[in-house]
């Protein structure tokens, strides 16, 4: 019996989801076809192996979460053969994980956006022969509309106060938002007035 199959045995009596065995062997494997194609003795878990190995993997440009998660499955391993005595250490643990940068929102295209709003209308002409719906496609249009005209987020929507923070005359609108991104407080003073 090999190693990786010694530490997939471990991972099943452990109660492990079949798919985290499979991706806690999968990667090690991986990662020592690596190693061979280095020629370098691939039962050596090194820190300088898996530090060529992330490098490797950034080169050939795997997303940080991707490699994050194959390092992790690499440092699993190297702990299970310190427990069975198998390396006198885990070096993997030493190799730094790639640094994640957040994802930037993306935004609906202008075609995507029309498409939005005639499913919107067509549900309005449709709730008009249904009353009691009616009330409730007129909220959802108007809340579809307002987060496509002004970027809002739902929480911001969501503490918008109908009676004082909407003002709409026949040529424009303006709201107030009070609870905007980085508020400390539940009901902070209301920001500048925004024209939709």
């Amino acid at each position: 019996m090999n190693t990786l199959t010694e530490f997939q045995n471990f991972l099943i009596k452990q109660g492990r989801s079949l798919a985290t065995v499979r991706g806690y062997i999968t990667e090690p494997r991986i990662f020592f076809r690596f190693l061979e194609s280095c020629e370098t003795d691939p039962s050596a878990l090194t820190s300088a192996g898996v530090c060529a190995y992330r490098q490797s993997l950034l080169e050939s440009g795997f997303a940080a979460q991707t490699i994050n998660r194959k390092l992790a499955a690499i440092a699993s391993f190297g702990n299970w053969t310190v427990q069975m005595g198998l390396l006198p250490a885990n070096l993997a643990l030493n190799i730094k994980s790639v640094e994640m940068v957040p994802l930037a929102p993306k935004w609906l295209d202008k075609k995507q956006k029309a498409a939005l709003v005639r499913v919107v209308q067509d549900d309005l002409r449709s709730a008009r022969q249904k009353y009691p719906r009616l009330w409730v496609c007129l909220r959802d249009a108007s809340i579809v509309i307002l987060l496509l005209n002004t970027g809002l987020r739902v929480s911001e929507i969501c503490g918008l106060r109908l009676s004082s923070d909407i003002l709409m005359t026949e040529r424009n609108a303006v709201l107030t938002v009070r609870a905007g991104k980085g508020s400390t407080s539940p009901c902070p003073p209301p920001t500048p007035k925004a024209a939709i």
